[in-house]
């Protein structure tokens, strides 16, 4: 017992300088992250001053009842956020949109990315 209690000693410091080394890699991670959380944040309010105000309204707007995000990508006539292709001439009413309007996928809602 008294060599069992010994060994089981040793790994209990072994363990416990791991769990150290493990808390303080979880600290400066988090560290890490509220620091490119703070950088994005200031990015994202920069940008937003640029951004017209009724299409960052409705960004927000989308951004909360699309789960997947509110800006999608096209791939030939697939949305990438609902999958469903558009129609032809739905895509070129699209790419005659002026600069001033953004195209929208007309099964979800998303802005899209031509």
């Amino acid at each position: 017992l008294a060599s069992e209690i010994v060994s089981l000693s040793e790994n209990e410091k072994v363990e416990s300088n791991h769990l150290s080394e493990s808390r303080d890699e979880l600290v400066s991670s988090q560290t890490a992250i509220r620091h490119e959380i703070q950088e994005l944040d200031e990015h994202r309010s920069a940008i937003s001053l640029v951004i017209p105000g009724r299409h960052l309204a409705d960004y927000e707007s989308k951004r909360k009842h699309i789960a997947g995000g509110a800006v999608a990508e096209l791939h030939g006539p697939t949305c990438q956020s609902c999958h469903l292709d558009i129609a032809r001439g739905e895509l070129d009413a699209m790419k005659k949109l002026p600069a001033d309007e953004f195209p929208e996928c007309p099964n979800c809602g998303c802005y899209l990315v031509i």
